[in-house]
């Protein structure tokens, strides 16, 4: 039973540091997605004044260009880089939840196995002090 006891300590405790490692792996891709798409945002104001500017200085400051276009190509600028961002995103969560339910499967199988074992050792020793 001691055996049983510390393997299944042991057990227990790789289970929570993975746990705690998966937690915080998915929170900091939750906050990099976050952070990504701001700076996207950011870049995209910028784009976007930096042309009204230079048709400004052009003369074409109340352009349709100015108007329509600048806004259109800085918006799809961003938008691109946001759909990469996200498609990043998604496979990283895809790849921590496969993780996450590996670990899982393994520890049930780990814990099944132990249980297992445990039960063998119990009969084994019974019929021996039998």
């Amino acid at each position: 039973m001691d055996a049983y006891n510390v393997a299944y300590s042991t057990l227990t405790g790789d289970k929570n540091i993975a746990n705690r490692n998966y937690t915080t792996a998915r929170t900091q891709s939750q906050q990099d997605n976050v952070e990504a798409k701001a700076g996207i945002n950011e870049n995209v104001r910028n784009q976007y004044t930096g042309i009204q500017r230079l048709l400004g200085s052009r003369g074409a400051g109340n352009s349709s260009a100015a108007q329509i276009l600048a806004p259109y190509a800085a918006g799809k600028t961003g938008n691109i880089q946001r759909g990469q961002v996200q498609k990043a995103y998604g496979r990283n969560m895809g790849a921590l939840d496969t993780n996450w339910a590996d670990t899982e499967a393994q520890y049930t199988n780990s814990f099944g196995q132990l249980d297992a074992d445990k039960q063998n050792n119990l009969r084994s020793n019974e019929g021996t002090y039998n």
